[in-house]
């Protein structure tokens, strides 16, 4: 059993699990922000909250039920997920003089296994840089695909990139007519 507490003030929650049997506590954390989400997947919790340090993002725990510490703590909320895996954000800082990458985490169900997706949009061929006109970039993610809106000098297109697969699986590219 999971339960979440915010003593006198709801941005300072505090997260715990216990045994339903003997009343035993497993785990107790602090989540130093304000708790917006909770959902179970098998006997997996996912804790999501907003920090409320010096810059407010969203960052999900993700508990066993019996574990004592967590398997991980995703800088990002869930976005989509399917049968086997769910699809994060990432919210951590970025580096602005880089390359635009799409950036995400895999949580496998079957595996407890958390695996960091980052993703480039490829230069096509003869057609130039990516433009930085960001009012052409679009990005969205279903439960299987993450798509990627982007326009160069040969107009705009889309990558698409698998997220069930490994992480290197090349995008697929189509022109928006």
């Amino acid at each position: 059993m999971l339960i979440v507490t915010a003593q006198n003030r709801p941005w300072d929650a505090t997260a715990a699990t216990y045994d339903l049997r003997s009343g035993k506590r497993w785990w107790t954390q602090a989540l130093g922000g304000l708790f917006t989400r909770l959902y179970v997947k098998n006997d997996t919790f996912f804790i999501e909250y907003i920090s409320t340090g010096g810059e407010s993002r969203t960052n999900t725990i993700i508990q066993r039920e019996k574990a004592s510490r967590p398997l991980a703590e995703v800088p990002g909320r869930m976005l989509t997920q399917n049968a086997n895996a769910l699809l994060f954000s990432y919210e951590g800082p970025v580096n602005p003089y880089e390359a635009v990458t799409l950036n995400y985490f895999r949580y496998n169900l079957e595996k407890h296994q958390l695996v960091p997706l980052n993703y480039r949009v490829p230069q096509r061929p003869n057609c130039g840089e990516l433009q930085k006109d960001t009012t052409k970039v679009t990005d969205r993610v279903t439960n299987q695909y993450v798509y990627a809106m982007r326009s160069d000098l040969c107009g705009t297109f889309v990558a698409r990139f698998d997220w069930t697969k490994p992480a290197d699986t090349p995008p697929v590219i189509e022109q928006i007519p």
